[in-house]
């Protein structure tokens, strides 16, 4: 599909590119096929850098593709990949386990450290989680026992942690954060921002607490029924302004319109994170969530821009 460089996510980040990926969703399993021939357009259309979401289990689908598992596959293709690692799925020994192999085993050198929710009951799995520490207790095993130890010494591994600009507790957040970056967190991502008034927001309670390199969410506003469920709250930690969901409903009956309305909203507030990366320089890029579970539409917003 697209052949590697030298050059990985982390270097390319400390150069100053800005950088783009594509946040996808594993795929159900009768949707494999469709899905290796949507990752095959993204490689042929320039995408090098997925992140991947790590799916919960619910009734309709008691069984999901492990994100770990799915980034050894991709970077065998070529891509570049960020796994979003949950505290849910697995115990730390374990979690260090299938790091360490992923590494190893699957060149993937990048990994996103979260809680993510419990999981919803279902016939195969009726536990809610593990969950047996929390996140700066993982990415400090991770660093000591995988980066630092002498029988690994992963010193590329790149850790990543996620910022919740929207979490009840602000000041709370800010103390997780700086625990997050001692116990070996490279990199953040955030939760997705919407205009730039947000962007300003983020950087006001975020900015002065820590310099390290961030990746900020865009998320398309594709489906009315999901513009919905986001302006409801359905959606942990993404808040849409309302402004932006009156400006949506107005082609809530047309889908091509609103497709088109979203693929501009979103070039507009990649712009505006261009342009604030004058002012903060620790803006590695964007990660731009798959619309609908159709990585493919993430497309037009990389060609429009």
């Amino acid at each position: 599909m697209i052949e590697k460089t030298l050059d990985t996510f982390a270097s390319r980040a400390k150069s100053g590119e800005f950088l783009i990926s594509v946040q996808i969703d594993p795929p159900a399993n009768s949707d494999i096929e469709k899905f290796q021939g949507s990752m095959e357009e993204l490689a042929n259309n320039g995408v090098g850098l997925i992140d991947i979401n790590s799916s919960r289990s619910n009734a309709k689908r008691p069984i999901t593709h492990d994100s770990i598992a799915l980034s050894m596959a991709l970077s065998g293709y070529g891509f570049e990949t960020i796994p979003h690692v949950t505290l849910r799925e697995a115990s730390l020994n374990g979690l260090l386990k299938q790091i360490a192999s992923a590494y190893l085993w699957g060149d993937v050198r990048n990994f996103l450290i979260i809680s993510g929710d419990a999981h919803i009951e279902s016939p195969v799995a009726k536990a809610p989680g593990i969950f047996e520490c929390d996140v700066p207790q993982v990415l400090d095993a991770v660093h000591k026992f995988l980066r630092c130890d002498g029988e690994y010494n992963l010193k590329d591994l790149t850790l990543l942690a996620a910022i919740n600009q929207n979490a009840p507790n602000i000041a709370l957040e800010i103390d997780r954060l700086a625990m997050k970056r001692a116990a070996g967190a490279d990199m953040f991502m955030t939760q997705t921002l919407f205009d730039k008034g947000q962007i300003e927001r983020f950087f006001d309670l975020f900015g002065k607490v820590s310099a390290a390199p961030l990746m900020i969410g865009v998320f398309p506003l594709f489906n009315f029924k999901t513009i919905e469920n986001v302006r409801a709250g359905f959606i942990p930690g993404v808040v849409l302004p309302r402004n932006l969901f009156e400006e949506a409903c107005k082609y809530k009956d047309d889908k091509a319109s609103l497709r088109a309305w979203g693929v501009d909203q979103a070039i507009a507030v990649i712009k505006d994170i261009v342009n604030f990366k004058k002012k903060a320089d620790n803006i590695s890029g964007v990660y731009i969530v798959s619309p609908t579970r159709n990585p493919c539409l993430a497309l037009d917003i990389i060609r429009g821009l």
